[in-house]
């Protein structure tokens, strides 16, 4: 057919009507149809047909073979510049046939196919309602619509897509958009540059099996004011890759929607059940917007099993992200969200899935609920960066050279990391503040960090620890009225490790600002704390013996208050370690309690320029021997001092420069070990009982007892006990000044009460022994100026024995009653 026009009276009738039974058409682009239909029916294989129709204005066109079964070849279909309502193509199973409708309004268009190879489908510049694709199988062919518009749907349903086929959508403005079938062998079903708004349900669906094929979607909008923008129920297998790039996918649909599993609406979500990624496909989602309205929608839902996710830069409003790995063996996972405003996000992994080069990064975030699930992976980077988050749940299992920060993030509610273990990582949070910071987990040689960091709830650490790992707050402030500022629970310090506390601020007006229980300090490790404030009701508190042989608790230049004189600015238990708290640190208030169940030696504490209501150190046995022990009590104001137990050698408990209500002193002193108080003010009555063994000794130098002072334990032979340069006073009327109730070594023993002035205003003694068992003792009572007003200067109530020296030597007596009583 050539140059010819045929023209039907109307719609209803036809303008060409051809039945065959094989055979031939030849119809090109030179006639024109005019109202009516175009039917084109065989019943038998045909090929070599060409129809093209051109510039014309028809109701129906309508091309069949009579079976899909039919195989034909060299087919060529044209609609150009044209008018149809309803366009209906079945050519059978075609081979190099070609299917073209340009610049045409065809307001609906069924194609039907067998086995399309080498051919191609395609529709370019086509306004029209419905673009409807059906087949079994086509190989290498394409079926496409470019620059076109099918206000109500485009939808492609095949058997197999196999190949190298290709199924596009390129600058195209369509309505729901549906896939159905298989893509197999290189197939491709790709929009590019497409809108796709509708208002139903799903604006895409694809409903297809994937193997070793593409699905993308780039540079396009995909909405709906529906459920969901994009809806997969595809099961992807081989090297298959989904990819959604560049684009925007939204649902405006407003009804509250379950923020529990299955998704009940979203912007891109997989169908709930079944993992959809298998073998080593993956789902690459890069540079997109995703938008829902209400938090239970999801932005992204998706599980994964064998394939992966490479997730980068993509944006959020409101909703969620779930993205589930189902299985142990997929790795090199990308995660990276910014500039979003979610309700939650959740990336599950169990944590019993060996997994490696996971990389999730959130970035300018704003959401309720994080929930990050690593797994038991290595090689693993986790970065959360310029957040503001309600909860964030960071979980996983054994981990090791992880990548892991946490940065000018804000957490209104609780950060939790708790990873069964980490190892030889990067652990770094930092310029962040957060409610509750909670730390389960154990750290393996390594160094984590948490500085510049606000907490104003509590930090809480448990049921984990350090092994040969340096965990380092620095410049960290926690202010909090919750009954513990920083606490540690089943955390312990071994192998080496360090916990330090530098440069920080820990207050709470509520019990503990710092706590530990049931948290080793053991085996080479240390706990340090410097250049910091603790404060709270107790300020530094172990409840039970966390200070153990081989660990070390290290103080300097750090502040410790409590509340009141009833709390503790410093309790330690300790079963052996050792304290090296020197002058540098300052305590207000409360009372210090260091207490030891096992021999510690080498410790240094000192009390220095402080004001406290009790000091107290105590090894719980005096069978303990220990070593190089040095407490210092220095131009300090005290209400109480105790040392108590043990017995130490190499070493000095001193009291120097104070004003103390009472001192209670008897800790052992052994070779070269000695106790002294030195220029102190001593307002109530004191007690020395400790074992002065061999080389050990007591002096009380230069100091004011306004109260009386008793001396009793035991003074072994080379043991020294002196008074020189020491005011005693005493205004009760029957309370001596000083005391000697010791018992004394068969010989060897050396008491001397040296240039002291003693004034009793009442009835007691100056220098009074009592009961005490003098032995061998050698006594040397020079140069001392002793006044009673009515009582006694100085008088033995005790036996003088053999091998027992007595010199008084060079004294001031002024007794109103006898200046020497023997």
């Amino acid at each position: 057919v050539r140059r010819s026009n045929f023209i039907a009276s109307s719609a209803s009738y036809y303008t060409m009507y051809v039945y065959g039974s094989g055979g031939q058409i030849d119809h090109d682009g030179s006639n024109r149809h005019t109202t009516g239909d175009i039917k084109l029916y065989f019943n038998a294989p045909t090929s070599d047909n060409l129809f093209v129709l051109n510039q014309s204005s028809v109701d129906y066109v309508y091309y069949q073979q009579s079976s899909t079964a039919h195989v034909t070849k060299n087919v060529t279909l044209l609609i150009l510049d044209s008018n149809v309502d309803y366009m209906y193509l079945e050519p059978g199973s075609t081979t190099d046939t070609h299917v073209r409708v340009e610049g045409s309004t065809v307001v609906r268009t069924y194609w039907k196919t067998g086995t399309m190879t080498n051919s191609t489908l395609t529709a370019s510049y086509v306004t029209g309602t419905h673009w409807y694709v059906y087949g079994t199988t086509i190989k290498d062919s394409t079926a496409a619509i470019l620059d076109s518009t099918f206000t109500t749907t485009y939808y492609v349903s095949l058997s197999d897509a196999q190949d190298g086929s290709l199924i596009v959508s390129n600058r195209s403005t369509t309505g729901y958009s549906y896939l159905f079938g298989k893509q197999t062998g290189r197939a491709s079903y790709i929009l590019d540059q497409a809108t796709v708004s509708t208002t139903n349900t799903y604006a895409v669906y694809n409903n297809a099996v994937y193997r070793d094929a593409l699905l993308e979607i780039r540079r396009s909008t995909v909405q709906t004011s529906s459920k969901f923008a994009v809806y997969n129920n595809a099961q992807i297998y081989g090297t298959s890759l989904h990819r959604y790039i560049d684009s925007t996918f939204r649902s405006t649909y407003t009804s509250t929607a379950s923020s529990t599993y299955p998704p009940s609406q979203g912007a891109l979500c997989y169908y709930y059940t079944y993992s959809q990624f298998n073998d080593q496909s993956v789902l690459e989602i890069d540079n997109n917007e995703m938008i829902v309205v209400p938090n239970g929608a999801y932005g992204l839902y998706v599980r994964i099993k064998g394939g992966r996710i490479q997730h980068t830069t993509s944006r959020y409003t409101k909703g969620q992200i779930a993205i589930f790995h189902d299985a142990t063996s997929n790795a090199d996972n990308v995660v990276v969200v910014e500039d979003s405003n979610l309700y939650q996000i959740n990336v599950y992994r169990a944590n019993t899935h060996v997994t490696s080069g996971d990389t999730m990064v959130l970035r300018r975030v704003t959401a309720p609920y994080v929930k990050l699930y690593m797994g038991k992976s290595n090689n693993t980077a986790l970065g959360i960066e310029a957040n503001t988050i309600t909860n964030l749940n960071v979980y996983g299992g054994a981990t090791g050279n992880a990548t892991m920060w946490t940065s000018y993030t804000t957490v209104t509610g609780t950060a939790i990391y708790d990873l069964d273990s980490i190892d030889s990582s990067l652990f770094d949070v930092h310029d962040s503040t957060m409610r509750y910071l909670y730390i389960y987990t154990k750290f393996l040689r390594m160094k984590p960090t948490i500085r510049s960091v606000l907490v104003t709830y509590t930090m809480y650490l448990t049921s984990g620890g350090l092994q040969s790992a340096q965990l380092v707050l620095w410049n960290v402030t926690i202010t909090t009225t919750y009954t513990y500022g920083l606490r540690l629970v089943s955390f312990p310090l071994v192998a080496g490790s360090s916990f330090e506390i530098l440069n920080s601020d820990i207050k709470t007006t509520s019990s503990y600002a710092v706590y530990l229980t049931s948290s080793i300090i053991s085996d080479g490790s240390r706990f340090v704390v410097e250049d910091t404030t603790v404060k709270g009701l107790h300020a530094f508190y172990t409840n039970g013996y966390q200070l153990n042989a081989g660990g070390l608790l290290y103080v300097r230049r750090s502040n410790f208050i409590a509340s009141s004189a009833s709390y503790y600015t410093m309790y330690v238990y300790g079963s052996g370690g050792q304290i090296d708290h020197d002058g540098s640190n300052r305590h207000t208030t409360g009372d210090i309690k260091l207490y030891f169940n096992a021999p510690t030696s080498d410790n240094l504490f000192v009390l220095n320029q402080s004001s406290v209501d009790y000091v107290y150190y105590q090894q719980s046995s005096t069978a303990h021997v220990t070593k190089n022990v040095t407490v210092l009590i220095l131009d300090s104001t005290v209400n109480i001092v105790t040392f108590s137990g043990g017995t130490m050698s190499g070493g000095s408990y001193t009291v120097n420069g104070t004003s103390a209500t009472s001192l209670s002193i008897s800790a052992g002193v052994g070779s070269e070990g000695q106790i002294v108080v030195g220029g102190t003010t001593v307002s109530s009555t004191w007690s020395l009982t400790s074992v002065i063994r061999p080389g050990g000794s007591f002096l009380g130098a230069g100091s004011f007892f306004k109260r009386g002072v008793s001396v009793g334990g035991t003074i072994s032979a080379g043991g020294l006990v002196e008074f020189n340069d020491c005011n005693f006073r005493e205004t009760s009327s029957t309370s001596h000044l000083l005391t000697i109730a010791s018992t004394f070594a068969a010989s060897g023993s050396t008491l001397v009460v040296r240039n002291n002035n003693f004034l009793s205003l009442g009835t007691g003694v100056c220098v009074y022994f009592s009961t005490a068992s003098l032995q061998g003792a050698q006594i040397a009572i020079l140069d001392n100026e002793l006044t009673s007003t009515t009582g006694n200067a100085v008088q033995f109530a005790s036996t003088v024995n053999s091998n027992q020296f007595v010199e008084i030597w060079g004294n001031k007596f002024y007794s109103t009653i006898t200046n020497l009583n023997v």
